[in-house]
């Protein structure tokens, strides 16, 4: 062949080349990864459900969003070629897909469309959008020492000696914060509090799920400003904030008005039971956490000294018995880190809790017939293959004992390497997501979430 052929030729497929990235992806589709697409709303439905790291950033959120689904699928495409999608673990998993995506459709169907928020609260959450706060905190999880710090601020005692009296208090963190209304850098209820505050004040105590706080504001001022284009992009933002924040709170309404006729009893002696299991099995970790991605119920049969069968939970309709606990824990990725017989406890009744009203959620679901729901459908897919991706970063660690956190991103790397993506750009940049899911999240080992219904506050 000639060299003018030649050239004529590498020319030829590299136009070829050209036009085969350049070919447009459907509509609504953002990426298509090894013949499969990644569309707008599982991109949207995904990060609602279950945040990214860093997700409060606005810079390069959706390419970070998009990364991260990329790598599941090509995961899950690796753990599926395995074989993996026959273990019984996985199976058990879907199973709990499939109820938690019934829970979740059953909190869109009697939610979601009462929570639109109205014209004048999107308005006033535009203008503290605009403007940012810096404020001093002290926090403490200590109910004595809020009710001690609320009797010194209705005498008359200011932030700053409070400040002072607790800076070598070891239970009492003293934070600085810098935020806008809705970046999700501070929790609500402080968030509110500041917005209510004036500049040199300080709040009343606020309650958190865990701790207790005070704040002042140190200082106040607009450095956000827009045009008319980004207002009413801004708008669009501040309404999907609203949305999920009022998701929440009619969610603990719902659950409240289900659970309130229930009557569930927990076992002592099988809790017992679990609870010395437990610690057994943390006791053989060195890093004082319970695996739980390596108990298999296999695994809990060889355990003859501790017996797992008595009841744990009874309820209007079922029974679970240290096994079914067992199970549950590991479907939930629940986490557990402290080894106390006390803290253990408490651990155990505030997920059994979760657990039950998961319970009667679902079957509330099912009872109004939402199985054949599309977004049921779609939900249980979108979670196989992030589970399925799971179970193939967990197979590649127990391949190699030695392999650490670097070495299993590097292999994800290589599988995303080769495979073939298709990206639509222009695309990915013109979807916007909040940066504030509705949903809390666990996180386990390998920094991937799993997602649970929205049902504690935020």
């Amino acid at each position: 062949m000639s060299y003018r052929k030649s050239l004529l030729l590498l020319l030829l497929l590299s136009l070829a080349s050209c036009a085969k990235k350049t070919e447009p992806l459907p509509d609504e589709v953002v990426a298509v990864v090894n013949g499969v697409p990644i569309t707008k709303r599982e991109m949207i439905r995904r990060t609602e459900l279950t945040p990214i790291l860093g997700f409060h950033r606005h810079k390069e959120r959706s390419k970070r969003a998009l990364d991260m689904l990329i790598d599941e699928l090509t995961l899950s495409q690796w753990a599926a070629s395995k074989g993996f999608e026959d273990s019984p673990d996985y199976k058990e998993a879907v199973a709990f897909i499939e109820q938690q995506a019934l829970i979740r459709e059953l909190f869109f169907v009697e939610i979601r469309s009462n929570a639109e928020p109205d014209s004048l609260k999107i308005d006033l959450a535009l203008r503290k959008s605009m403007v940012r706060l810096s404020v001093q905190t002290l926090v403490t999880e200590s109910k004595d020492v809020a009710d001690k710090w609320s009797e010194l601020i209705k005498s008359g005692e200011m932030f700053t000696d409070l400040a002072e009296d607790n800076e070598t208090d070891s239970g009492i963190k003293i934070k600085s914060w810098s935020f806008h209304w809705g970046d999700g850098i501070v929790p609500i209820q402080v968030e509110n509090a500041a917005y209510l505050t004036n500049v040199g004040e300080m709040s009343t105590v606020i309650k958190l799920p865990n701790s207790f706080v005070i704040l002042q504001v140190e200082n106040m001022v607009q450095d956000v400003f827009l045009t008319p284009y980004d207002v009413s992009k801004k708008k669009s933002q501040i309404k999907e904030v609203l949305r999920a924040r009022k998701e929440t709170i009619l969610a603990n309404e719902y659950v409240s008005e289900l659970m309130e006729p229930i009557t569930v009893q927990q076992m002592g002696d099988g809790l017992e039971s679990v609870v010395k299991f437990i610690q057994r099995r943390m006791e053989l970790n060195e890093n004082d956490e319970l695996p739980l991605a390596q108990i298999m119920n296999e695994e809990l049969a060889l355990s003859d000294d501790i017996d797992l069968s008595p009841p744990v939970v009874k309820a209007p309709g079922f029974a679970w018995n240290g096994n079914d606990v067992m199970a549950l824990l590991r479907n939930y990725n629940y986490p557990i880190n402290k080894s106390s017989r006390a803290s253990l406890h408490n651990t155990m009744t505030d997920f059994l809790k979760s657990a039950v009203t998961d319970h009667y959620l679902a079957e509330r679901a099912e009872y109004k017939g939402l199985q054949t729901a599309e977004r049921v459908k779609e939900d249980v897919q979108m979670w196989s293959r992030y589970f399925l991706s799971l179970k193939g970063l967990r197979a590649m660690a127990d391949n190699d004992s030695t392999m650490n956190d670097r070495e299993i991103a590097r292999q994800v790397k290589a599988l995303r390497e080769s495979a073939e993506i298709k990206i639509n750009h222009d695309f990915l940049k013109s979807i916007e997501l909040t940066g504030i899911p509705m949903v809390a999240v666990w996180k386990n080992r390998f920094n991937q979430h799993l997602a649970v219904p929205p049902l504690i506050q935020y």
